[in-house]
């Protein structure tokens, strides 16, 4: 049963004409990757990212800087503004 169900859920949300979509996920997604592209066991496990020497973000590694691991939502955040 599990196995059938989607790794996201997508809201339509908005107000005078102006759309956005609510994206719900079980863990994270990696900001500057569209959605179509995250992948499937990130979308499952990941809880931080990691700055990448060219500024975007990546999956978290352990040994990495730890100035540069953030939680992946305050990432996406940064991403939108």
């Amino acid at each position: 049963f599990l196995s059938s169900l989607p790794y996201t859920i997508t809201i339509p949300y908005g107000e005078n004409d102006v759309m956005k979509d609510i994206v719900v996920v079980h863990a994270g997604l990696v900001p500057g990757i569209p959605l179509e592209s995250q992948d499937e066991g990130n979308m499952m496990t990941l809880r931080e990212v990691e700055r990448q020497i060219d500024d975007t973000w990546g999956v978290s590694r352990v040994g990495g800087d730890t100035n540069d691991i953030v939680p992946w939502a305050s990432a996406w955040n940064n991403k939108k503004k």
